[in-house]
């Protein structure tokens, strides 16, 4: 099963700032947020306010009473991911880097890398092909 990517803080905080954006514009208060989701305020504060560990469930719940379409979350969602891959690169060296990157997107690291491996070959082997005609 794959870990959720609510794990992440980054990609948390990422996501409740995108959804808090949303109230502001459409003058929705969290009072009303509440009210349409069956819960009381103090829970939506406590989500926006990033003190309760919201499900991604729950965060998708938010975005559909903010009126997002679910394919509008699901690319936030991964928005979030890339942008917390981008946050870390400059801690990690670049197969860490790729490794977080294919799993973020949840491909198969195993599946993914031998094939990355196999084109940068081929990219190598076309640009010294293109030198030597030269």
């Amino acid at each position: 099963m794959p870990e959720s990517p609510l794990n992440n803080p980054f990609v948390r905080e990422y996501l409740v700032s995108r959804l808090y954006e949303r109230l502001s514009p459409q003058g929705t208060t969290q009072s009303e947020l509440a009210r349409r989701l069956g819960t009381s305020p103090a829970y939506i504060s406590q989500i926006f306010s990033l003190k309760t560990n919201a499900s991604l469930s729950i965060l998708g719940s938010l975005a559909s009473a903010l009126g997002m379409a679910k394919g509008e979350f699901e690319s936030l969602v991964r928005e979030a991911k890339e942008a917390s891959v981008m946050q870390n690169s400059t801690e990690e060296n670049p197969a860490d880097m790729l490794r977080r990157a294919l799993l973020a997107n949840g491909l198969d690291e195993d599946d993914e890398i031998p094939r990355i491996l196999s084109y940068i070959d081929f990219q190598k082997h076309e640009r010294a092909r293109g030198a030597s005609r030269e």
